[in-house]
């Protein structure tokens, strides 16, 4: 039985990432799409991502182009679950915030209860 693997994406700040670090999740994910308010510049995000475990890219499909500029190291896009009735992974943003900024408390809280479903 394979784990279901665990993203907190639109991290912004370096307290988000000290905070990803200590739950260690699979991944974290950065947005670039403009119109979001979790949008990092690629410049903010090669500092961001420099001391995490790994690393992934959000593309808005509004914002190929600027996805297209962006550094290599830096997107590594989700490819499609599988069909087989169990999660590959669970990708959360919005859900661990509280009034726009990720919370401590709402990350460990996500991180448990995926570890605990089996």
């Amino acid at each position: 039985m394979t784990t279901t693997k665990i993203k907190f994406c639109g991290l912004s700040r370096n307290c988000d990432i000290e905070t990803a670090n200590a739950l260690s999740p699979d991944y974290v994910g950065f947005v670039f799409a403009k119109n979001s308010r979790r949008c990092v510049s690629f410049a903010q995000a090669k500092e961001l991502k420099a001391p995490l475990i790994k690393a992934f890219g959000l593309r808005s499909i509004h914002d190929l182009p600027a996805v297209e500029r962006c550094p290599a190291d830096l997107v590594l896009l989700d490819s499609p679950g599988g069909g087989t009735g169990r999660p590959f992974g669970v990708d959360v943003s919005s859900g661990i915030e509280t009034g726009g900024y990720k919370d401590r408390e709402k990350m460990t809280a996500f991180a448990a209860a995926v570890r605990e479903e089996k």
